[in-house]
């Protein structure tokens, strides 16, 4: 009764064979044990005598006698008959007969097919089941029932160590030894093991005949008398010819004639009929056996190419997979090739392997080129480097690849040179008409050059910030891989070492960097001049400059690539200060565009224009831009703080920007002094009935507005010294910037100066107004008292017109400040005495 389920195959291993194939079986519940197993039928045929369990998912069984598709069904006593998802393919190769003709001369060799073994219903089965062992077991002459019982044998070293005597285990050798042969495969036998081995030997004899070679004699007995007897007259006539004189010999049995004397002996006789028969023979097959030797020699070439096919399918091989990228294994394959095959005397071989250095000789250009065409980038550089290293190069591919990387860089910062130089080239001169716009079209070209200037120094350092970055990469691994190289020709030449050659590589390129980005950016330029209109940008160069570096990996870039741009960085930096204070002095001295002359009151510094605002946030940007610059963003760069021509020179050329505004201020008030009419002004004035009351004339209403704009000019200067002055000599010393008390004279003392010439300039005008009624030219003498009553109130108006125009003064601001203005009561004071000096004057001169 089954307890079990089914045995079920669902994976067999080979999937095809030839009979006798050992077929290893893999499924489940193959059974509890090796006694669980009864039965193993593949295409019908029982197997199980040859089958071995391994496990109840695990066994083998060899293969019976069948062709086709052979279905695979186990059977077991707990599970009964399995099922099977596979079957087994089985072929059997074609015997090639004396009278069937082939294209080809077939092997004469005989296929073994191990014999079906069917065992006995009474015959148990050792736990762990048993195997058909290879050849070795059954050469022994054991009978095939035995064969499927025996386990493993015992080896032949550990067999001398147990019974060290000579003999042979084999059943037809003399000198078989009983003991070593049970020794070697019954050493774990028992007993009853014994006896159901005797009884197999005993069944085998029985089953294969005892008495064939008694039936054989009887049927063959005429043949094997003629036989015997033919051989002991041979005996006789070699025996009778090496006795002397003996020439005679003895007929055999049936012949009839005379004895007749025989040259030489009988060995010599037999040795010539066997050369005779050899030789008939020989012509007889003549032919068939030219065809074996000419199947024979294709059979060894076909082999021979089987054999070798790596050889001769390497140079198509080669060409596939270089066009597929895989350099590696063209490298590993030629290798090979070249230890098996380089030293052959073969001629194919030779042929072959000359094919194959073509090929490996192509490649290795290809690989050279390929390293040549820069830019590359460092994997894709060294994956080709180490290629050509084990191709066995005559030359050091690290510094070819170096070179032709430097060498391009070297090309590219020529060509952004060059192109630079054409398009900032100035145009050939041309006639000019009087009315085209020469300054604009100066103005635009020079903006443009700027733009182009911005634009190559981002140019540069976008190369050095990638392609420098990977020379100096593959510069790193190329020193740690050169130790590893061997010397070659070009490493022969002169005792310079290959860090040697990187370095001046490297500093052969810097420095042509260097001077590119210095030719283009550091170019001076006089204030006024066009260059410092458009402002800025040499702090984008800068700017620029200062991204690439903090993008360098500091790691990999060479002390002396760091010294050199270090040393640019700070030239650029002194430069781009210098172009934002000269920009900024322009901008200071160019403020009078900008004048609009709309006043602004405020609540203590009387009425001032938009030029003081304008001036101060020229000076805060300025500033900041400057401490911008000077101060250390980047490890390339050092402070310019600490540099000493900064301590002596900075104070001075902020104070020139800071001047400038007077300028501006001066440029006005000339402008204003050459809009007054160069003739002399009268005063044209009607009298009353009651002594009448002058009137101004138009000439003189302007000469009021152009002293009043002159006024304003003086009370811009105050605001500006009081207020935007000392917010910028603040930030000047929190920004950390040195000499505070030196910029802060230089600029006083400017501005003291430039201020008394304002306001003479302001007391002359105004004192043409006021004493203009005490001229002979307008007055008479008769009217004189009329006119100095004129002048007082001209007096009173101007006293107004300063009070209006200066502002009330706060009993809280700060007067003391310096020495750059004079107090507001002072101011007040100083110049209604001169305008009292130059009445008195004029009074006096006509009394």
């Amino acid at each position: 009764m089954n307890t079990g389920p089914p045995a079920q195959v669902t994976g067999i291993s080979p999937v095809e064979g030839v009979p006798g194939t050992k077929l290893t079986l893999r499924g489940e519940y193959f059974g509890q044990s090796a006694l669980d197993l009864t039965h193993v039928f593949v295409g019908g045929i029982d197997v199980s005598p040859s089958a071995r369990w391994f496990s109840s998912r695990k066994l083998s069984v060899i293969t019976p006698l069948g062709i086709g598709e052979l279905e695979i069904v186990v059977v077991t006593k707990s599970g009964g008959i399995g099922t099977s998802e596979l079957t087994y393919i089985q072929h059997v190769d074609q015997k090639i007969g004396p009278q069937e003709q082939v294209s080809y001369w077939p092997e004469d060799e005989r296929r073994r097919c191990p014999a079906i073994i069917e065992r006995g219903s009474g015959v148990a089965k050792q736990e762990g089941g048993g195997d058909v062992v290879d050849a070795s077991l059954a050469a022994t002459g054991l009978p095939p029932a035995e064969l499927a019982r025996l386990g493993i044998p015992l080896s032949d070293t550990a067999l001398m160590k147990i019974y060290p005597h000579t003999g042979n285990v084999l059943l037809s050798e003399p000198d078989f030894d009983p003991m070593l042969f049970l020794l070697k495969y019954y050493k774990n036998a028992s007993f009853e093991d014994l006896v159901m081995a005797r009884n197999n030997f005993s069944r085998s004899i029985s089953e294969s005949g005892a008495h064939d070679s008694s039936s054989i004699i009887k049927a063959n007995l005429y043949l094997i008398f003629r036989c015997l007897e033919g051989l002991e007259d041979l005996r006789i006539e070699m025996k009778r010819s090496n006795v002397p004189g003996g020439t005679d010999y003895k007929l055999s049995v049936g012949q009839k004639g005379k004895s007749k004397p025989k040259e030489g002996t009988v060995e010599t006789r037999l040795e010539k009929k066997l050369t005779d028969s050899w030789n008939q023979g020989y012509d007889l097959f003549k032919d068939v056996l030219h065809c074996r030797e000419a199947a024979n020699s294709a059979r060894n070439v076909l082999s021979i190419m089987e054999r070798f096919s790596f050889l001769f399918r390497l140079p198509e091989s080669i060409r596939k997979t270089i066009k597929q990228g895989e350099y590696n294994l063209v490298v590993n394959d030629y290798k090979r090739a070249k230890a098996l095959f380089a030293t052959s005397d073969n001629g194919a071989f030779q042929r072959v392997f000359t094919e194959i250095e073509t090929v490996v000789a192509n490649f290795r250009e290809t690989l050279k080129s390929e390293l040549l065409q820069v830019p590359i980038d460092v994997d894709e550089a060294i994956k080709r480097i180490k290629c050509l290293e084990q191709l066995d190069v005559d030359y050091d591919p690290y510094w070819r690849c170096a070179e032709a990387f430097k060498n391009w860089l070297i090309e590219q910062l020529r060509i952004y040179q060059k192109r630079y130089q054409d398009e900032t080239k100035p145009p050939p001169e041309t006639p000019k008409s009087p009315t085209q716009p020469i300054m604009r079209s100066n103005l635009q070209n020079r903006m443009g050059k700027q733009q182009l200037t911005i634009q190559l120094v981002k140019q540069v350092c976008s190369l050095l910030s990638t392609q420098c970055v990977q020379l100096w990469r593959l510069q790193i691994i190329c020193s740690a891989a050169s130790p590893k190289v061997k010397t070659s020709s070009e490493r022969g030449d002169g005792q310079q070492s290959l860090q040697a050659k990187y370095q001046n590589a490297n500093i052969e390129v810097i420095h042509l960097l260097a001077n590119c980005i210095r030719e283009a950016v550091l170019q001076p330029a006089s204030i006024g001049t066009l260059e410092t209109i458009q402002s800025g940008w040499a702090s984008t160069c800068v700017q620029e400059f200062r991204n690439c570096c903090l993008s360098l990996p500091l790691d990999i870039v060479p002390r002396d690539v760091q010294s050199v741009l270090r040393r640019l960085s700070y030239d650029l930096r002194r430069h781009a200060v210098r172009d934002v204070l000269r920009t900024s002095q322009t901008t200071t001295e160019s403020l009078h565009f900008k004048e609009n002359w709309e006043v602004e009151v405020t609540d203590n510094g009387g009425s001032i224009t938009q030029l003081p605002l304008a001036y101060e946030n020229v000076v805060a940007e300025s500033l900041s831009r400057c401490r911008t610059l000077m101060s250390s963003r980047t490890s390339l760069e050092d402070s310019l703080f600490e540099a000493p021509e900064y301590h002596e020179r900075f104070s001075q050329s902020f104070a020139d920007v800071m001047v400038g505004f007077l300028s501006t201020l001066q440029h006005l008030a000339e402008q204003i002094e050459l809009s007054i009419s160069r003739q002399s002004t009268s005063v044209d004035a009607t009298q009353d009935g009651s002594g009448g009351s002058a009137e101004v004339t138009g000439s003189q209403r302007s000469i009021v507005a152009q002293a009043r704009g002159v006024l304003l000019l003086v009370n811009n200067a105050d605001w500006a010294a009081r207020h935007a002055n000392s917010r910028a000599f603040s930030a000047y010393a929190s920004a950390g910037f040195a000499n505070v008390e030196d910029l802060r004279t230089r600029v006083s003392n400017g501005w003291s100066a430039a201020t008394e010439k304002l306001i003479d300039l302001y007391v002359r005008i105004r004192s043409t107004y006021l004493c203009g009624p005490l001229s002979k030219e307008v007055t008479p003498d008769i009217a004189l008292q009329s006119a100095i009553i004129t002048a007082l109130c001209n007096l009173s108006h101007i006293h107004s017109e300063l009070v209006l125009l200066l502002g009330v003064p706060s009993t809280n601001e700060d007067t003391s400040n310096g020495n750059s203005v004079v107090g507001y009561t002072g101011r007040l004071q100083s110049i209604m005495k001169s305008f009292a000096v130059r009445l008195s004057d004029a009074i006096r001169s006509r009394s």
